[in-house]
């Protein structure tokens, strides 16, 4: 599905991307904890709904220090994964090649693209 140019057409396509970082306050290294993205629509609603735990940071403290548990259950209900972040983002990478969504919606973008851009650079 090709997505259509006005944010205020029933058919545009949105990705919406979030991610969790780790407490910087007590390290040093700043890692991607989980990434989460969605293709949507307002006609359609989701057509898409990804959640990924990145294996290699697992051992790095959250933000949030009860998120663990909160990953624990998520990969229990099957709406979150364990991978690389290199299967993440190649995952995400194919998603956006597939639907080609016009726009690109983060919460705190300004924050979360360097710590991505960054992250990616190890691939």
């Amino acid at each position: 599905m090709k997505g259509t140019t006005s944010v205020y057409n029933e058919n545009t396509l949105f990705a919406i991307v979030d991610i969790e970082t780790n407490d910087t306050r007590k390290n040093k290294k700043q890692v991607i904890n989980d990434l989460s993205f969605g293709i949507w629509s307002r006609k359609a609603g989701f057509l898409v709904k990804k959640g990924f735990i990145i294996k290699e940071n697992r051992r790095f403290p959250l933000f949030y220090a009860d998120k663990y548990s909160i990953y624990d259950r998520y990969i229990k209900q099957g709406l979150y994964t364990v991978e690389s972040f290199e299967n993440v983002i190649t995952s995400l990478d194919s998603t956006l090649k597939e639907y080609n969504p016009i726009y690109v919606c983060a919460y705190n973008s300004t924050f979360d693209l360097p710590i991505i851009r960054k992250a990616c650079q190890g691939i």
